[in-house]
């Protein structure tokens, strides 16, 4: 019996992303907007439908190391994908090609696994199958989450961050943006900084959705027994506070420095750098304490060993002897 390795193998990342390389592709192509920069939306879009979908297969079957030179088919899907890429991005537009490249990407899913087979398995696994379609349908909620949520999140993280500059000794007000431009004013002795709809945290909690749910997908015997509900509520509160301490950390450095000509390229590159670092390394301690308290409530199936057995003696062979004797 195979005891449960809490950190998925290396070759099997490698095996998947060898698989999700033509959705990594593609998703950079969609993510690239009229103005050259990389959306974030745009690689989540298509990431979600390829590299979710590969994952939830591999979750659900635990199928032997996957070979490329055994799907033939799956190459030539992946070539067609690199092929049409440029061509619809550049003659029927972005969203022309997102149409393309989603069908493909099914295709890609469908290469091994039948689609029948597929529907028994998610009819069998309803909690994966919703993590699996959550994941990717982030892209489409988001719009629908930011248009309702941005103004409370933004006004609780101005209150958050209000809190910790009182608690430095540093005065501070804020008030709600009454022009056509949303955000939330914070107010220092030194400046005033607007929080806008983009600041509000509700991308770096959507991001981190999406990767929680990668998490879910590897290891899924491992956290299949835990609420959902609460690990993504607590996961929403958990990066809302990192929201509040990205910005803070922000403003620490701007009034620190100070904002002048010589000091503005500093600062745009701190704010440039400062939302990946605190995430990525908020992730990562998320991550560590999911594991090390599955280490601690995973429930090993108990491993019976077998007790060698003594060879009994031939007893027949024994009475056999005797009698020989005695005649001799």
């Amino acid at each position: 019996m195979h005891h449960m390795k809490y950190v998925s193998e290396a070759k099997g990342f490698s095996r998947l992303a060898l698989i999700a390389a033509p959705g990594v592709i593609a998703a950079l192509v969609v993510g690239l907007q009229s103005t050259g920069s990389l959306s974030f939306l745009g690689p989540m879009r298509m990431l979600s439908i390829t590299f979710m979908h590969v994952l939830w297969v591999q979750a659900i079957e635990r199928q032997k190391p996957f070979s490329l030179a055994l799907q033939p088919h799956f190459i030539f899907l992946a070539v067609a994908l690199l092929v049409l890429a440029p061509y619809f991005f550049m003659h029927h537009g972005r969203y022309a090609y997102i149409a393309i490249s989603l069908f493909i990407a099914v295709l890609c899913t469908f290469a091994f696994i039948p689609p029948r087979i597929a529907l028994l398995r998610a009819s069998e696994h309803c909690r994966l199958t919703a993590v699996a379609l959550f994941a990717a349908s982030l892209d489409k909620i988001y719009f629908f989450a930011k248009s309702l949520l941005w103004e409370a999140l933004s006004n609780a993280t101005a209150v958050g961050i209000r809190t910790l500059l009182r608690a430095g000794g540093i005065h501070t007000t804020s008030w709600s943006a009454t022009t056509d431009k949303p955000g939330v004013f914070v107010k220092l002795p030194e400046f005033t900084m607007k929080i806008l709809p983009e600041c509000s945290g509700l991308e770096g909690i959507f991001l981190f959705y999406y990767l929680l749910a990668l998490i879910l997908l590897i290891d899924w015997r491992i956290f299949s027994r835990w609420s959902l509900t609460e690990l993504y509520a607590t996961g929403f509160v958990y990066m809302f506070l990192m929201n509040v301490l990205r910005i803070f950390s922000y403003m620490l450095f701007i009034r620190h420095v100070g904002y002048t000509d010589a000091s503005a390229r500093l600062i745009d590159l701190f704010h440039s750098n400062i939302g990946w670092v605190i995430y990525l390394a908020a992730f990562g301690i998320f991550m560590t304490g999911m594991y090390v308290l599955a280490a601690k409530t995973f429930v090993r199936e108990p491993v019976h060993k077998k007790t060698p057995t003594r060879k009994q003696p031939n007893v027949t062979s024994v009475r056999a002897r005797k009698k020989n004797r005695r005649k001799r």
